[in-house]
C-alpha cells in the first residue's frame, strides 16, 4: 500500500494544468496549502497566493484575497508553501580530481539537480572566473535549467601572495563580471586588506574562508561574510591548548588536526565569546556548512564516510559525480579508525558552537559545499538543514536561515527568500510540515522558479 505521503504527493503534482501558451492568462492561483513566508510569522492556513507574470501578485487567506477573474486556480488543500531555497555555499562548477579543469557537462548536470531540490537560487563561492560567470549568464538566459546564481571567481590564496597581486586579481575579477570576491586560508592579514579594499571599491562584497588570518583579525578589515562553521585557528581555544594544537597540526596535517582543536575547543568559553561577540556586532552572516565537515567525520565501521552518503538513494542526482568522487578519494581516506572514532566522539561540540552562533543571534544562512566529496547537491542542503536542527536549532529558525537569511546575505532580500508581494515567485510546495521536522523539506511535490513550474 502507498504511504499516504505519497497519495499526497500525487495529488498536489497532478495539480498541474498543461503549460501556458502565448494566448492565455499568465495569472495563477495557489489556493489551499499552509504558507509558511520565510519572514519568520506563524503559518498561513488555507492562504492563497495570487502568482502574474512570475511574480507574486497577493498573498493572504482564502476569502480575503480577490481570485482574479480568468485565473487558474490550483487546489494546494494538505500541502504546504515555502520560499524557495537558498545553498549560499554551492560550487556550480566541478573540478578534475588534479584541480586543472572542470567538467562543463557535470557541472550542467548538477545546477540542474540543485533546482529540483527546491534550490532556486544559490552562490558559487569559487569558481574558474570566466566560466563561473559565462555559467551564471547562460541560466539567467534560460539556456540550461538551474536556480539563480551568483558567483565568486577564483578563489584568492597563498602563502607568499602580496597585497599587490591580490589587488590585481580583485580588479581582474571585477572586470570580467562577478558577484562576490573569495579570500582564501592561507592569505596574510594584510593581504587579506588589500584584497576587502580593491573589492569593495569595486561595490563587491567579500567572502573570507579565513585560517591564517583570524576571524577577527578579517572582522576588522572588513572581510563581509564567512563560510564554514570553524576557522580551526587559535583563538577560539584557551591559551593552554594554543600549543597543544600547533603542535598537532604539525605532525598530523590541518585536516587531521581538527580533531584536536574540536578536543580543546569549549564552546561556552570566553575566547569562543569574543569571536561571537564581534561576528554579532558587524552582523557578518556565516554558513557553517556543516554537511561538509559530516560527511568527512562520519564513518560506517569499515569505510571512511557512512553509508548514509555513499549508498543515498540520491547519490546520482547529477549523474557521473559518485564516480568522480570515487576516483579522487577524500582528505581523511587514510584516517584510522581511531581517528574516526576521535573526530565522532568531537562531533557534538561543532555542534555545540552552531548553537551558540545562534543563541546569541550570529546571522546563519545555509551552505551544501557542494560538489565536495559525499556532498549530493540538491540533496546536500537538505542534510544540511538537518544538521542545524540536530545542533538544536528549532524547524521555523532552520527554515528561516535556508530562505530569508540566505536571501539577505546574497543582497536579494528584496526579489526572493519570502513569499511577499512584489517578489519574484520562487516557491517549493511540500507534501508535509518542515515545522514538524526539518526533514519534510524533502518532501517536495513541485518547484516553481519564477512562476513557473520546474521539470523532476
Amino acid at each position: 500500500m502507498r504511504s499516504l505521503a505519497l497519495v499526497l504527493l500525487s495529488l498536489l503534482a497532478g495539480c498541474e494544468a498543461p503549460p501556458i501558451g502565448p494566448s492565455e492568462t499568465t495569472v495563477r492561483v495557489l489556493r489551499g496549502a499552509t504558507l509558511i513566508d520565510g519572514t519568520g510569522g506563524p503559518p498561513l492556513a488555507d492562504a492563497v497566493v495570487v502568482v502574474a507574470d512570475g511574480r507574486i501578485a497577493a498573498v493572504g487567506r482564502d476569502g480575503e484575497v480577490a481570485i482574479p477573474d480568468g485565473a487558474r486556480v490550483d487546489d494546494l488543500a494538505g500541502g504546504f508553501l515555502i520560499p524557495g531555497l537558498i545553498d549560499v555555499h554551492a560550487h556550480a562548477l566541478v573540478p578534475t580530481c588534479d584541480g586543472a579543469g572542470f567538467d562543463e557537462a557535470l557541472s550542467e548536470r548538477l545546477v540542474a539537480a540543485l533546482l529540483r531540490f527546491g534550490v532556486t537560487t544559490a552562490r558559487s563561492p569559487a569558481t574558474p572566473t570566466a566560466h563561473g560567470v559565462a555559467l551564471r549568464d547562460r541560466i539567467a538566459a534560460g539556456a540550461i535549467p538551474g536556480p539563480r546564481l551568483l558567483v565568486a571567481g577564483e578563489l584568492i590564496d597563498g602563502r607568499e601572495t602580496t597585497p599587490e597581486a591580490v589587488r590585481a586579481e580583485v580588479d581582474a575579477q571585477a572586470a570580467a563580471g562577478v558577484d562576490f570576491v573569495k579570500l582564501y586560508s592561507r592569505l596574510s592579514p594584510e593581504a587579506v586588506r588589500a584584497g576587502v579594499e580593491a573589492a569593495h571599491a569595486h561595490g563587491l562584497p567579500v567572502i573570507g574562508h579565513l585560517q591564517r588570518t583570524s576571524w577577527t583579525e578579517g572582522l576588522a578589515a572588513g572581510v563581509d561574510q564567512l563560510t564554514h562553521a570553524a576557522p580551526w585557528t587559535e583563538e577560539m581555544l584557551a591559551p593552554a591548548d594554543r600549543a597543544g594544537y600547533r603542535d598537532a597540526v604539525a605532525r598530523r596535517g590541518p585536516m587531521r588536526a581538527r580533531i584536536d582543536w574540536l578536543e580543546a575547543l569549549d564552546p561556552d568559553g570566553p575566547e569562543v565569546g569574543a569571536v561571537v561577540d564581534a561576528l554579532v556586532r558587524q552582523r557578518v552572516p556565516l554558513d557553517p556548512t556543516l554537511v561538509a565537515f559530516d560527511t568527512k567525520f562520519s564513518t560506517d565501521g569499515t569505510r571512511p564516510v557512512a553509508a548514509r552518503y555513499r549508498d543515498h538513494p540520491d547519490r546520482d542526482a547529477a549523474e557521473g559525480l559518485p564516480a568522480l568522487w570515487e576516483a579522487c578519494g577524500a582528505e581523511t581516506d587514510a584516517w584510522t579508525p581511531d581517528a574516526f572514532r576521535r573526530a565522532e566522539a568531537a562531533w557534538p561540540t561543532l555542534l555545540a558552537l552552531v548553537r551558540r552562533y545562534h543563541e546569541a543571534g550570529v546571522r546563519l544562512t545555509a551552505g551544501s559545499d557542494t560538489p565536495n566529496t559525499w556532498v549530493i547537491p540538491g540533496e546536500g542542503l537538505h542534510r544540511e538543514l538537518e544538521l542545524l536542527a540536530d545542533a538544536g536549532l528549532p524547524p521555523a529558525d532552520v527554515l528561516r536561515i535556508a530562505t530569508r537569511n540566505g536571501a539577505e546575505a546574497l543582497g536579494l532580500l528584496a526579489e526572493v527568500g519570502t513569499v511577499e508581494a512584489g517578489k519574484r515567485a520562487d516557491l517549493v510546495l511540500l507534501t508535509a510540515d518542515p515545522l514538524a521536522s526539518i526533514s519534510n523539506t524533502r518532501q517536495i511535490a513541485w518547484v516553481m522558479q519564477g512562476g513557473e513550474r520546474v521539470e523532476r
